[in-house]
């Protein structure tokens, strides 16, 4: 069956609401046994619609569904048990599409979806964080906002194609329990201006493809998390799933594992460009003593991936973690960057077996000299200085053991300002190096390359790569 949402009485009106007239013409598509409802060019003012089994949603090219301002057209926020509702940030567990347990559900055409944030914030009103180095302006959160645009839930065979997804006043896509999703072609953009405004969040999902996709976001682009508590007692993990050919950027992480005290694993991420970001790669188990264990993290692969970043890579297991961390390859990485990569566990928790392969790092700039340096780096929770002052080395290492070097290349050429180590290992077990060359390290004032403090080398391993 094929319908268009006029013919239930939808109107390209920038007054009038057409909740119900659009969600009526889901139901008569999904009472036939599914089909397409089509939405054709036009502006149309909706709140929360609910997709159902067998139903593709397709927005033609100049259709925009534009978020309601009216809080009676949106979800109740106890509508299914597992609503994940942020409180902490104001987002009030409202959203705009919805799918629950429903299998075969699609998304596409080439129109977009606008969360209209003008509706929701006083964009008038601009707050800052002056303690927080690196903090930008943004709007002052409200009494409360939506939550996750699009929230998909204990859903099979997703598709998510060609749409543009703008304006999130909170995240823009969250899949919680999802299996076999398929999410390709997406432009994702939203206001600089609007904290937590990430792009794809996923969460404890399994057999996912993401590919083709251009995001551009205030926080986080892709986040992996592990935080099944929210599905109950159910220990769901968070694997398979396979990221590539996006273009990405953003003032936080581009890419971002953790969160939660579940389990990510069986991960590729590959052929990606990350620029005008503050993090490559953040790989934080336990973000916060929300999840005081944090999440185990198990075969992942990053590759061939290109970045203009402040920080290419940050592995640190977080706040008190006592989450496993292992068997993560880093390879082919061209960075562009101004601040060290940094792989820290704790001195009872330790992360092991990380490789570094056919890498190229180049250190640009100035970076603000920190006190936090190679020398000062016994600090209790060395991760609370990851972000914002990591040591003024290249890449640094601390209570890991198994961590291979091999074709990897530090280039200070066009930096500047006063640096310590290229490579600085403390309290590490087993480090490799295989054809690990600095540049130009004697002109930053480096008095060695490669600096190693109650550690342990072992010969060069000549096995085939990971």
């Amino acid at each position: 069956m094929r319908i268009s949402i006029t013919e239930t009485g939808a109107i390209a009106s920038p007054s009038a609401i057409n909740t119900r007239a659009i969600q009526q013409a889901i139901d008569r598509c999904a009472d036939a046994g599914g089909g397409v409802v089509y939405f054709p060019p036009g502006t149309f003012l909706t709140g929360t619609l609910w997709l159902k089994t067998n139903i593709t949603l397709y927005l033609e090219a100049g259709c925009t569904l534009l978020a309601c301002p009216e809080r009676d057209e949106y979800n109740a926020i106890d509508c299914f048990p597992e609503q994940d509702v942020v409180a902490h940030q104001a987002a009030n567990g409202t959203h705009l599409l919805i799918a629950y347990r429903c299998d075969n559900v699609t998304l596409a055409g080439r129109g977009t979806i606008d969360g209209n944030p003008s509706a929701f914030f006083n964009q008038g009103v601009i707050a800052r964080d002056p303690e927080r180095e690196g903090s930008h302006d943004h709007y002052k959160l409200p009494d409360e906002r939506p939550g996750q645009m699009l929230y998909f839930v204990g859903s099979t065979h997703v598709r998510l194609e060609n749409v543009s997804l703008v304006n999130a006043c909170f995240w823009s896509v969250y899949l919680l329990d999802c299996d076999t999703v398929k999410i390709s072609g997406l432009t994702i953009r939203s206001d600089r201006k609007i904290p937590n405004s990430d792009g794809l969040h996923f969460n404890c999902c399994r057999n996912l493809v993401v590919d083709n996709c251009d995001i551009d976001t205030a926080d986080d682009c892709i986040v992996l998390r592990g935080h099944y508590k929210v599905l109950g007692d159910a220990d769901v993990p968070m694997e398979n799933a396979i990221v590539s050919n996006c273009i990405l950027r953003t003032r936080c992480c581009a890419l971002r594992l953790g969160v939660g005290d579940g389990t990510i694993r069986d991960c590729l991420f590959s052929n990606l460009v990350i620029r005008d970001t503050r993090t490559g790669i953040s790989i934080w188990p336990a973000y916060s003593d929300r999840y005081p264990r944090g999440t185990d993290i198990d075969n992942v692969r990053f590759e061939n991936i290109v970045m203009d970043v402040t920080t290419p890579v940050n592995l640190t297991l977080g706040v008190g973690a006592k989450a496993a961390v292992g068997n993560i390859v880093f390879k082919g990485l061209s960075c562009r960057a101004t601040k060290s990569v940094y792989i820290v566990g704790e001195e009872t928790v330790r992360v092991s077996d990380i490789d570094f392969i056919d890498c190229v790092f180049r250190f640009f700039g100035h970076r603000l000299q920190s006190p936090f340096d190679a020398e000062s780096c016994a600090l209790e929770h060395p991760w609370k200085e990851a972000v914002t002052n990591p040591p003024a080395c290249g890449i640094f290492v601390r209570y890991a053991d198994r961590v291979r070097f091999r074709n990897v290349r530090l280039d200070w050429t066009r930096a500047e300002g006063q640096r310590s180590e290229s490579l600085c290992c403390i309290d590490c077990d087993d480090i490799s190096f295989d054809n690990m060359d600095s540049v130009d390290f004697a002109r930053m004032g480096i008095p060695s390359a490669f600096r190693l403090v109650r550690s342990s080398v072992s010969r060069p391993d000549r096995s085939p790569d990971p």
